[in-house]
């Protein structure tokens, strides 16, 4: 487990901007002594997954919405549902 203080240099996320995608059901906390939030370790490549997906245009609902094959790396075959919200967004922005 890992309390993220380090938060912006490992994920690319500020400590506020955490807590707003835990508010908003995207990620999951236990709590420490004196309240402190702890997170396990795949929550540094999910948050690194959310700050890309948001400077691609994704709100945080249609992040919530994502199923959970587009938060994962295992794979080097692009998620189908992660190809088709992609093009999806495309289109939007290039309407």
């Amino acid at each position: 487990m890992t309390s993220l203080q380090s938060s912006r240099s490992s994920t690319g996320a500020s400590a506020r901007s955490i807590r707003h995608y835990e508010k908003a059901g995207l990620l999951v906390s236990s709590r420490r002594d004196k309240g402190y939030r702890e997170f396990g370790p795949e929550v540094v490549l999910r948050v690194q997954h959310i700050v890309r997906m948001i400077r691609l245009g994704f709100s945080l609902e249609e992040i919530a919405a994502f199923p959970p094959c587009m938060f994962t790396s295992a794979s080097t075959v692009i998620c189908p549902h992660a190809f088709a919200a992609h093009q999806e967004k495309l289109s939007d922005i290039e309407r």
